[in-house]
């Protein structure tokens, strides 16, 4: 007897790994069906989910991205700076200075910079002052005399203008101006609208 049920206990024993082992095969035979409707799904573009989540996420970066319309390049004639006249243009011409762009081109490198110096004949402050005004004549609307208004009230670069405050910096100019006297009175002031585009293109030039 104690035989017999044992030869009934391995039988069962048996019975339930084999069934373990199909009911696993099975199930992965299920699982990798499933797969393979998903995989053709989302090939011919007809998963939901996925078709709902890339929708999501192109608003998502369309109304975060704004368009930025570039400042265009502007250059002047070298003459155009304030302090540069024509007989200092001619020494700067004959190096291959013609505008602004020209200048800052050339002292963009010390032995440049030093060959601008000594052509011109004048000490490097002054040769700094007019590559401070060249870079800020980059911005449209932007002339000599307003450049020379800016440089004069603190406005080192392009990257000074883009960071300043509208209405900050033309109370300054104005205040600068009545001291130093940059702008003619028959030449008007910038005033804060005029300013806020300035600093506007200026974010937008490298």
């Amino acid at each position: 007897m104690g035989y017999l049920i044992t030869q009934i206990i391995i039988c069962l024993i048996i019975a339930a790994v084999i069934g373990f082992i199909i009911g696993w095969l099975l199930r992965g035979l299920g699982c990798a069906e499933q797969n393979e409707a998903a995989y053709e799904g989302a090939s011919s573009g007809g998963s939901p989910s996925s078709n709902s989540f890339s929708s999501t996420g192109t608003v998502a970066a369309g109304e975060i991205a704004e368009p930025v319309t570039k400042a265009p390049i502007i250059s002047h004639q070298i003459e155009k700076i304030e302090g540069i006249g024509k007989s200092i243009g001619n020494f700067l011409r004959s190096i291959g200075i013609k505008t602004t762009t020209d200048l800052l081109d050339k002292c963009s490198t010390e032995s440049g910079f030093q060959q601008v110096v000594k052509v011109s004949e004048v000490v490097e402050p002054v040769v700094k002052q007019w590559v401070i005004r060249a870079d800020l004549m980059r911005v449209p609307d932007v002339n000599g005399q307003y450049a020379e208004l800016m440089e004069v009230s603190g406005v080192m670069s392009v990257q000074d203008l883009a960071n300043a405050d509208a209405q900050e910096l033309t109370e300054k100019m104005e205040a600068v101006n009545q001291r130093e006297r940059c702008i003619p009175e028959s030449i008007p002031l910038p005033d804060a609208n005029q300013v806020k585009h300035w600093i506007k293109d200026a974010k937008t030039l490298p």
